[in-house]
């Protein structure tokens, strides 16, 4: 089970890219039919009927450009060949675990009294993480605690609903890249009945599957903030998928590099993953409206990794000239893509 979870996402990866180098050729031939039939098409010579004229300048135009074309197709061929074996390999992986598991025992059949009794205290390890310190333990539903509202209790449809929030305020909040190619994997939510202050992620991808496989983040259902403690649990989900992705080199690449850096700079102590969440939530709740709370150099390093949707941007460009230069930024950025 461990190899077929570990394959699926090599499988997926690799027809992810398999898929776009199809793409990439159909669009290469469907320019190349194009230039080809404007190429063919020749308006008769008057007066010396049924003769046609010469290629006119255009035409003439055309000949490199159909050598770019050939040549792109080309080298198209050799990557999508290189991405179908790859794709082979790993679907006769996958389908030879998969004969595997069909022939061996019952997995279901077998109960481990063990891992059930590690699964309670897991939850249990949660519930206490959600709400903090041991000395703010209580029972939750008394007079004097329990004030959730309808809205503010952590319901699937609650947390779905400020989830679809984060999203339109941070697109690439559960984008995960792989080669480049930019993947959206939702992380699986877990309600703990806990009035807790602060949600986490428990782990941000499983260990044999860091492509497709998606992560686990926990919710307390009787929050103060049902927003902030959603919005924590994101903030942690986004640190740890950047951490992991930098691997050894955290503190100098990346969201969490830059992030390290600045505050090293400043030489504050502390939990730095506890500065960045309290800076998430800020960046998420007062930055997104205009409302400037941050230090510059931290809303550079979040606008430039944790980007708004273009729309919020141009909105929040006509409010302040600190946000009008961010855009500017991007502008010459995108401009020397490349070069």
């Amino acid at each position: 089970m461990q190899l077929k979870s570990k394959n699926s996402g090599k499988l997926q990866s690799a027809e992810n890219l398999l898929n776009i180098k199809e793409n990439e050729r159909a669009m290469l031939e469907t320019e190349l039919k194009a230039k080809v039939d404007q190429l063919c098409e020749h308006n008769p010579v008057l007066g010396f009927e049924p003769h046609l004229c010469e290629y006119d300048e255009m035409q003439l135009k055309l000949f490199s450009e159909i050598s770019d074309r050939l040549h792109r197709l080309s080298k198209n061929n050799k990557e999508l060949s290189r991405c179908l074996r790859e794709f082979q390999d790993a679907k006769g992986v996958y389908t030879s675990v998969e004969n595997k598991l069909a022939g061996g025992p019952d997995i279901s059949a077998a109960t481990d009294s063990n891992a059930v009794n590690i699964e309670f205290q897991t939850v249990r390890q949660m519930a206490k993480m959600t709400v903090g310190r041991q000395g703010n333990q209580f029972p939750i539903f008394t007079r004097e605690f329990f004030h959730c509202t309808e809205r503010g209790t952590g319901t699937r449809e609650n947390v779905i609903e400020i989830l679809r929030w984060v999203e339109s305020v941070d697109p690439g909040a559960f984008c995960r890249i792989h080669k480049n190619v930019p993947n959206r994997i939702v992380p699986y939510v877990l309600l703990i009945p806990t009035y807790g202050d602060r949600g986490f992620c428990w782990e941000p991808f499983d260990r044999y599957n860091r492509v497709t496989s998606r992560g686990r983040i926990v919710i307390p259902m009787y929050p103060r903030d049902l927003k902030i403690a959603v919005l924590t649990a994101v903030a942690d989900l986004r640190w740890q998928v950047a951490k992991e992705k930098a691997s050894y080199y955290w503190m100098e690449e990346g969201l969490t590099g830059q992030y390290y850096q600045h505050i090293d700079r400043l030489k504050l102590k502390g939990d730095l993953k506890a500065f960045f969440i309290e800076d998430y939530v800020l960046w998420m709740t007062k930055e997104s409206e205009g409302v400037q709370r941050l230090d510059k150099e931290v809303r550079g390093i979040f606008w430039r990794n944790m980007p708004f949707p273009n729309e919020r941007k141009q909105e929040l460009r006509k409010r302040s000239l600190v946000y009008d230069e961010l855009c500017i930024k991007d502008n010459n950025r995108a401009m020397s893509d490349g070069y």
